[in-house]
């Protein structure tokens, strides 16, 4: 048995009255809170109706049916109309006669009251009676079916409600989430910001302890990377005759090392200065590489400039070297 027999199994004895209590609320719960399984519920429940009134159902089915269905003016209102319309529409069959003779019989209050239905519903045979009564009993039919569709209609507005209201609710919670990330992004911000600031002041407390001379002119230059072999005229720097300080900025697109070290040297490979724990700190493009020394060290001349990152053995490997070229102008 697939999920679907197994489902309408289940529906057809929660109509009979066969299924526990707990069950019954299960199905009813599902009954007013999904559409579909409203239609499912209401087709079966038409297609028992049907069964009982043509005299298709086993003795304990027709006995649970007449037992619990019946037991709501209601439903035996549906059944009576039910079985108006079979016996004026199609007549009533030989096997739905003998079944219904035998339900009058039985002791059951229900089964007199349909069997008087069933006993009126002959007399109105499309064959005893003329049009009229058929078009007013089809009549009927539309004014219920309207009558039901006015209802799952005014089902589906308030449901449809609902969804908006949901709709409504999650843009406003997505808009609230969007002003606290904004908020956030610009905490953030505002936390890198005082950050570098700190650096910077520790950076220069480093370099300039208490008591020590601070240098009165710094000379910034921005070098470009690359190598020296192959390259045309080397990048000059023009220093003044009174900078005490020369501070070189080399931009890093990629940091793959915690530490670097700058050589200073000649094109032809003398070593003139060295510092070891260059910082390179974050940038738009990745890094930015600041490298200090006296502006004593850099007479006119040219100048090879090489930024080593340290391995975690230890080793030096190069990221890039810079070529330039030292001038000197007068102070004003």
């Amino acid at each position: 048995m697939n999920r679907t027999e197994h489902l309408n199994k289940t529906i057809r004895q929660y109509l009979l009255g066969e299924l526990s209590e707990p069950d019954q609320a299960a199905i009813e719960s599902e009954y007013f809170s999904d559409s579909e399984r409203f239609e499912e519920i209401s087709a079966l429940e038409n297609d028992l109706i049907d069964d009982y009134v043509r005299g298709n159902l086993a003795a304990v089915e027709r006995e649970h049916f007449e037992r619990q269905y019946l037991s709501s003016p209601e439903r035996l209102h549906r059944v009576q109309f039910a079985g108006s319309m079979l016996s004026s529409l199609y007549g009533v069959s030989a096997t739905g006669e003998a079944k219904a003779s035998r339900a009058e019989t039985a002791p059951s209050r229900y089964r007199r009251a349909f069997a008087v239905m069933l006993g009126q519903s002959r007399l109105l045979s499309p064959w005893r009676l003329p049009a009229a009564p058929v078009l007013a009993a089809l009549a009927l039919v539309l004014t219920v079916a309207a009558v039901l569709l006015g209802i799952e209609c005014l089902r589906l507005k308030r449901a449809l409600t609902a969804s908006q209201q949901a709709a409504a609710s999650q843009a406003q919670k997505e808009q609230d989430l969007e002003g606290q990330l904004a908020d956030q992004l610009a905490n953030s911000n505002k936390l890198a910001h005082d950050l570098e600031a700190l650096r910077s002041r520790q950076e220069h407390e480093h370099n300039n302890p208490a008591g020590a001379k601070i240098p009165a002119i710094v000379a910034a230059f921005a070098l470009k990377l690359g190598s020296i072999r192959g390259s045309g005229q080397p990048q000059v720097l023009v220093v003044a005759q009174d900078a005490d300080v020369v501070e070189l900025r080399l931009e890093l697109t990629n940091l793959d090392f915690k530490k670097y070290s700058a050589t200073l040297q000649t094109p032809e490979g003398p070593e003139l200065w060295k510092q070891s724990e260059i910082r390179v700190r974050p940038s738009q493009i990745g890094g930015r590489a600041v490298i200090r020394m006296p502006a004593k060290r850099l007479p006119p001349g040219d100048y090879v400039l090489r930024l080593d990152g340290m391995s975690p053995s230890g080793e030096a490997v190069e990221v890039s070297d810079s070529y330039f070229r030292v001038a000197r102008k007068a102070a004003h």
